[in-house]
């Protein structure tokens, strides 16, 4: 008796390992808005002809083309909440929160609000952006625009989820903050990316 009740305890306890291990990787994991897992993210190039066309060599110098994302929680962004929105197949190097030292969070694009359509990439430049040319991106499908008086919110789209710009504009920039929802379209009760600012022209069709 006492062999069998050792036994039944290994399996109880080999069972509750199991169990915490899908419940962590279940909750780590990011899900595409069909429900299953979205692939990994790896690093891309960021020089050269952004989804604009306009020529972008070191995005930190290029306020006319790209626009920053700037965070409210202290000098440097929360890497927990990156790596929830980058899904990254590798590590993400510190950021810094108001883009003051070459990294930064930087998005740009091509929004035509006669359409309803569009692109905007969101770029994580680390160090190793800066060093390689290459950073972890998001490249968002413009799926929704809408406007209440001066605020104009769009809302991007691809296999981990929706993201959601929304701001006013303030004489030649676009502001606002910055939202998301991973695993589905619906950006309402999303997670907070932080703030943004860009050159209104350089993402809308302006004519």
């Amino acid at each position: 008796m006492k062999n069998v009740n050792f036994w039944s305890k290994r399996k109880v306890a080999f069972g509750l390992q199991a169990l915490v291990l899908t419940l962590a990787l279940s909750t780590v994991a990011c899900q595409n808005s069909n429900g299953g897992p979205a692939a990994p993210r790896t690093r891309s190039p960021i020089n050269g002809q952004g989804p604009s066309g306009n020529s972008i060599n070191g995005l930190q110098n290029s306020s006319n083309t790209a626009g920053v994302i700037t965070s409210s929680y202290g000098g440097v962004f929360d890497m927990n909440s990156l790596g929830y929105f980058f899904n990254p197949s590798g590590p993400i190097g510190q950021i810094s929160a108001s883009a003051s030292d070459g990294t930064g969070l930087f998005f740009r694009g091509n929004v035509n609000q006669f359409v309803n359509a569009g692109n905007i990439q969101v770029l994580a430049q680390d160090q190793t952006a800066l060093q390689t040319g290459a950073a972890y991106t998001r490249e968002l499908r413009v799926t929704q625009i809408s406007v209440m008086g001066n605020t104009w919110t769009v809302i991007g789209v691809d296999d981990i989820g929706a993201v959601t710009f929304s701001g006013a504009f303030n004489g030649s920039m676009w502001q606002g903050s910055v939202s998301f929802e991973n695993g589905g379209s619906n950006p309402n009760g999303g997670q907070s990316l932080g703030q943004f600012s860009i050159v209104a022209c350089s993402l809308f069709n302006c004519q």
